[in-house]
């Protein structure tokens, strides 16, 4: 199986065009895993617009509020 998992803070410009890439893969991830690390922005709606679009794909969203950055993410 494939999962992609994606640290994200504040990707509200960027997590459309990496999920739209994800989904276009020769082989289809058998899961996206978007850790929302604090954004302050719509990365999190944005996420679950594409979740809501893409019923085929288990996109996740998972939210790490409790530390910040790369590591605990």
């Amino acid at each position: 199986s494939v999962a992609i998992v994606i640290p994200a803070y504040n990707e509200e410009r960027f997590i459309g065009n990496c999920l739209q890439s994800c989904l276009h893969q020769t082989s289809v991830p058998d899961e996206i895993v978007v850790v929302n690390n604090r954004s302050t922005d719509d990365t999190d709606k944005i996420v679950r617009q594409f979740q809501t679009e893409h019923p085929q794909v288990d996109i996740r969203l998972i939210a790490e509020d409790d530390y910040q950055g790369i590591v605990p993410t």
